[in-house]
């Protein structure tokens, strides 16, 4: 398993600064969050997605994935900024695009989730003519919120392109994550990892909350996991190198690297 980290932690950071730092530090990659810096699929340039493709041969920093989140973004933007995305994601030269579900609405839930279909199906179409997984991140709280969402949007789009980022500190709050990772292990192209107070949703470095990270190791491996560990801190800009550094050391003594 390589170990990534997000430019989102890095958000007051110039992208050549962040990516500097992140390969300084000795990271194998980087998850480039289009809601960050420049790289907004509704105002990027073509010029400035090969200036991007440039820095990381530069760098010699591998492409872990790519992320576009929008949240609170209307769905008049938020489509065609994802399809872009996808776009994007293959400009870059990835082949996986993380991306999540729009806030649930309880009394609006079976009408979303109807939206959602129809709003996939154009991604999942779109994905395939560009060779990109999307890797959809359940999250609390969001129309996707727990294992069982996925399983059912996964059946539903019957898509062989619609896979699963799965975020483990998500997992740790909204369902049982070891099991959880033996179930769902053929559709895992791409985890992020972070530590939790509790089942509090406040992303810490690992090891510096209580979750049993050993045992999610563990599961990995029994699993078989070769993607991308990309550690997903994003309430750090005060210090954001000092949390990236402690974070992968704590991950390398975890993965007994």
């Amino acid at each position: 398993m390589k170990i990534g980290f997000r430019t989102a932690g890095f958000r007051e950071w110039s992208l050549p600064d962040a990516l500097s730092a992140i390969k300084r530090l000795g990271y194998d990659g980087v998850e480039l969050c289009l809601e960050n810096h420049d790289l907004r699929p509704d105002v990027i340039a073509p010029a400035r997605a090969k200036e991007v493709v440039a820095l990381l041969a530069d760098l010699e920093l591998e492409l872990a994935s790519v992320s576009y989140h929008a949240d609170g973004e209307a769905l008049e933007t938020r489509v065609p900024n994802t399809l872009r995305a996808i776009e994007l994601a293959s400009e870059f030269g990835g082949s996986i695009l993380v991306l999540n579900s729009r806030k649930a609405e309880l009394d609006r839930r079976d009408e979303q989730w109807q939206c959602q279909l129809d709003r996939f199906r154009k991604l999942c179409d779109k994905a395939a003519e560009f060779e990109v997984d999307l890797a959809v991140e359940p999250e609390p709280g969001l129309l996707v919120d727990n294992m069982t969402d996925f399983a059912r949007l996964k059946r539903e789009l019957r898509s062989c392109r619609l896979m699963l980022n799965l975020d483990i500190g998500h997992c740790h709050i909204t369902d049982d994550l070891v099991p959880c990772i033996h179930t769902f292990a053929a559709d895992i192209v791409h985890t992020h990892f972070e530590d939790l107070p509790g089942k509090e949703h406040k992303h810490l470095v690992p090891g510096e909350g209580d979750m049993d990270l050993a045992a999610v190791v563990e599961a990995f491996r029994e699993v078989r996991y070769d993607g991308y560990v990309t550690i997903d801190l994003f309430n750090i800009t005060e210090a954001p190198e000092e949390h990236a550094r402690r974070a992968l050391e704590a991950t390398k003594a975890l993965l007994g690297d």
